[in-house]
């Protein structure tokens, strides 16, 4: 704890909080760790009930002087955050700002969370191991994982890459939101099988798939190759490997969505065919036929940003370049090198699903925002391969070239380099 403000410290409140507090009704809230107070003042500003704790004597002054200065109501407390008592259902939101390690501290501050709080986060990504913060924190729906690289949000010197979450507590904590509308049916009723359901059900119960449900049924057939129609069906080779199952599981359901659309669907085919005239039919590389291959090019980029929502932009990454090697080795390349222009085609044709949390209409305005906080943020909800991204804006920034605007946007954000 500095006794004088440094120039490389930010004093003001996180850019992530700023951004995450406004969707939220004030409650009661603690700040774990709270330094100086920048973020647990913030919200005491926003008219939350605060409490702020960390171990510095000085931080804690400080805290309370700023609180004083301000005329702000705010509980400071001096006190080792693995021996505070966090209670149970006691906070709406839990901050847990550029702490660590975590131990046991993970359980206790979801217990401390009311059914419905939420638990945000920020941390240097090697802080946790990638994609380990569901299950550190466990219990809570994942609405938003990512790793960025940027500037730790206290110290403006040094670059690198950041890691930030935001977990929600469900409301009935004895159900999770993903596994209480999904029906699973072994096939075989293998033990490999029940395996891969006990997986599948884990998963829905650590994060939120609700978004990509538009079938409610599944099998598990450890004979079957995965497909949608006439029940979804899933099989039992990624029982190690939780990516590609979900990953696979997004697939099947966005199946679904566009046989719902047959109309604007073929229309789109139609576009792919102009943009693609070469796709492939059969083998590793392409689908059964020329139309499947052009229908998966619409299915594997909205899979590819379904999975980057979930897991993050590098975990989707990671899938999207293994699943280039294994089948619809053409298709899953193109979704990586011109993602862009399938995009293009989903908007145009209004084949975005409008609970698509990462595509809809709403997320054009959460990203723009975004965007404007964090013009140099690695976001890896768009799909360009890293050779191609390379050659185009800045390194540091992936734009999402599926929203209206937003590509227009971030070309003003760097400066007006144009394509």
């Amino acid at each position: 704890m500095f006794t004088t403000e440094p120039a490389h410290i930010r004093w003001e409140p996180s850019r992530f909080l700023i951004e995450v507090a406004p969707t939220l009704e004030p409650g009661d809230a603690i700040d774990v760790g709270m330094g100086s107070g920048r973020n647990a003042l913030y919200l005491a500003q926003s008219g939350w009930r605060v409490t702020g704790v960390d171990t510095s004597a000085v931080g804690v002054e400080h805290a309370r002087a700023r609180a004083t200065a301000n005329k702000l109501a705010f509980a400071a407390v001096q006190s080792d955050m693995f021996k505070f008592d966090y209670g149970s259902n006691r906070y709406d939101l839990v901050l847990f700002m550029y702490m660590g390690p975590v131990g046991d501290l993970g359980e206790r501050l979801v217990r401390a969370l009311k059914p419905g709080g939420y638990l945000l986060i920020e941390h240097f990504a090697g802080g946790f191991e990638a994609g380990s913060l569901p299950t550190l924190f466990k219990g809570l729906n994942v609405l938003r994982y990512s790793e960025v690289e940027d500037f730790p949000d206290y110290d403006l010197r040094n670059k690198g890459r950041v890691v930030r979450f935001l977990g929600q507590k469900p409301s009935d904590p004895s159900v999770a939101v993903g596994q209480s509308t999904i029906s699973i049916a072994l096939k075989q009723n293998t033990i490999g099988e029940a395996e891969t359901r006990d997986q599948l059900q884990r998963l829905l119960k650590t994060y939120d798939m609700s978004p990509w449900f538009y079938t409610k049924s599944v099998v598990i057939d450890e004979r079957a190759i995965p497909f949608s129609h006439p029940v979804l069906t899933l099989h039992t080779r990624h029982a190690k490997d939780d990516e590609l199952l979900l990953s696979t599981f997004v697939h099947e359901q966005l199946h679904w969505f566009f046989s719902g659309r047959p109309e604007q669907t073929e229309q789109a085919i139609a576009d792919l065919r102009k943009a693609f005239p070469d796709a492939p039919a059969g083998g590793t590389a392409g689908a059964r036929d020329q139309s499947s291959t052009y229908l998966h090019l619409l299915v594997c980029f909205l899979e590819r940003q379904g999975v980057s929502r979930v897991l993050g932009e590098l975990k989707a990454q990671q899938v999207i370049e293994f699943w280039a090697t294994d089948h619809y080795t053409w298709v899953y390349r193109q979704v990586l090198d011109h993602g862009q222009d399938i995009a293009a085609i989903l908007k145009t044709r209004q084949l975005l699903p409008a609970r698509y949390p990462a595509v809809a209409a709403d997320g054009a305005r959460w990203h723009s925002e975004r965007a404007a906080a964090e013009p140099r943020s690695l976001i890896w909800l768009s799909s360009v391969n890293w050779a191609e991204f390379s050659r185009l804006i800045v390194r540091e920034f992936l734009s999402e070239p599926a929203l209206s605007g937003l590509l227009v946007l971030q070309v003003h954000l760097v400066g007006g380099t144009a394509f």
